[in-house]
């Protein structure tokens, strides 16, 4: 699919290739659109989570891993956008840590080394957020971190070298793209192998692996000011 107007593919837009333009029209077969006013995001996705259940689910989270947050950030987090309810969003993200916990569980995620320094500074959408609450946060993803792994694995790459949009890849059921207040839900095999082979290329080039996030986050702890 292409913007008619820039001429620009949306596998660009979503970080997937380095090419803006293609010959060919890369998102082919159903495509399907979830909105926040018409569910709570929360629950849809605790809806995918249960169904990909012994499925390897793989993650691009928006801001920070879902089932790492403590109730203070998704609190901060759920109240500055005013999607559903607090209380409500710490709860899912309770579910989602006791299905993490089950053996049968596998979760890979990967994000930026940009945005857990910003956080970890309260730099952006965290300004607001105490220094005092960002640092009790990452004393609860060292503890989960050192607790869910393997189970749990989490990578990091440098956002100067690669971008990439917010997904999660349930196994081989769908994948669900972050974009804004609405979820993109893609279900064809051709569209969970692409997103599967982007994640596998960040993972390549992460700069931070699973069993070096311990150390990387009590030094990113030190050096907050």
């Amino acid at each position: 699919i292409r913007d008619r107007q820039y001429q620009v593919s949306i596998d660009w837009l979503l970080g997937l290739t380095n090419q803006g333009v293609v010959d060919a029209d890369l998102f082919r077969g159903p495509l399907e659109f979830e909105d926040f006013s018409e569910s709570s995001a929360n629950q849809k996705l605790l809806e995918w989570h249960r169904e990909a259940s012994g499925y390897k689910v793989r993650y691009i989270p928006a801001t920070l891993p879902d089932l790492l947050k403590n109730e203070e950030v998704a609190g901060y987090e759920f109240r500055r956008y005013g999607i559903g309810r607090t209380d409500q969003s710490i709860r899912d993200t309770h579910v989602l840590l006791v299905q993490q916990r089950q053996a049968e569980s596998e979760m890979e995620s990967c994000q930026s080394i940009q945005d857990i320094e910003s956080f970890a500074l309260g730099e952006g959408i965290w300004r607001d957020l105490s220094r005092e609450v960002r640092i009790r946060q990452l004393e609860h993803m060292i503890t989960l971190v050192d607790e869910l792994y393997p189970r749990f694995r989490w990578f990091l790459f440098d956002g100067r070298e690669v971008y990439t949009a917010a997904f999660t890849i349930f196994g081989p059921l769908r994948v669900v793209v972050f974009i804004g207040q609405s979820y993109l839900v893609l279900n064809s095999t051709e569209h969970i192998r692409m997103f599967s082979r982007r994640f596998d290329e960040l993972i390549r080039v992460a700069a931070v692996q699973p069993n070096e996030m311990t150390d990387y986050l009590e030094n990113l702890i030190r050096k907050i000011p």
